[in-house]
């Protein structure tokens, strides 16, 4: 079993699947979205069940850290 490693947000590769809060979403790319600061790119994660959507401001949480464990990712 490989030990849990941490990388930054930014490596996650696209379509990876992730545990945000007990739910599995996957990583769904990059899109402009709308703030109060005029247009910014997020980081966007799809769930199927619940039918979700989380969007992250990339230049915000780019350097977070999260864990992978084999094939998986954690945050």
């Amino acid at each position: 079993k490989m030990a849990k490693i941490k990388i930054k947000l930014s490596e996650l590769p696209f379509k990876a699947k992730i545990e945000i809060g007990a739910f599995e979403y996957v990583f769904d790319g990059f899109e402009k979205r709308k703030t109060q600061f005029g247009n910014q790119e997020h980081f966007v994660f799809k769930c199927e069940k619940p039918k979700h959507e989380k969007i992250f401001e990339r230049f915000k949480f780019s350097t977070i850290k999260i864990k992978k464990d084999g094939e998986k990712y954690y945050w």
